[in-house]
């Protein structure tokens, strides 16, 4: 696939991952659409201005694409992840549903960023068990309108589950990242660490 490619992927069950091998442009994203119930093993977006929407699968991970969407897709037992190593800018995470994830001592986050400028929005997460919801770092995201529900506790789980958690590991930093909530006003609060 080259710029402004879009694969429509038929309804069935895929067992491989994949893997993209270029970027899109600001005007034509490479795409890949499920049409129906698709599912595959998981994706890898190691490029920009890629777009993965409306699959069933095990996970999204983000190496250094930015400008990604990562859009309406269903992730059982696993997570959208940015690798920590790059720092990728301007990504769209919307209309994930992330369910059945359980990871006991584990806190498994179910939505973990790095880079700059990402926006969280409408996606919901749960049922699950032992995980964190969203695992934040970097800087100038939004994080609006999710919905999280259903999230338990492990018997005997050496896990500690967070809504939202960043820390100072290894130099990483979170500042300036704003969530808005409908109930609140549109400036929503702000909060940060380092």
């Amino acid at each position: 696939m080259v710029a402004g490619d879009t694969a429509i992927v038929k309804a069935g069950t895929y067992g491989s991952t994949v893997s993209t091998k270029r970027s899109g442009s600001a005007g034509n994203r490479i795409a890949f659409k499920a049409s129906g119930i698709v599912n595959t093993s998981r994706f890898n977006i190691n490029h920009d201005y890629v777009t993965v929407d409306g699959f069933a699968t095990s996970g999204v991970t983000v190496t250094n694409g930015s400008y990604c969407e990562i859009l309406n897709n269903q992730i059982n037992n696993g997570a959208i992840s940015f690798v920590y190593q790059y720092s990728p800018a301007g990504c769209l995470i919307k209309g994930n549903r992330l369910y059945g994830a359980k990871s006991p001592g584990g806190d498994f986050p179910q939505i973990e960023v790095f880079g700059s400028g990402h926006v969280i929005e409408g996606n919901e997460i749960g049922p699950s068990s032992d995980i964190d919801a969203f695992r934040i770092f970097g800087t100038n995201h939004v994080i609006r309108s999710n919905y999280v529900h259903d999230i338990t506790y492990s018997p005997g789980s050496a896990a500690h589950m967070d809504m939202f958690q960043t820390f100072g590991d290894n130099g990483w930093i979170s500042n300036n990242c704003r969530e808005y909530s409908p109930e609140r006003s549109p400036t929503g609060t702000s909060w940060a660490a380092t």
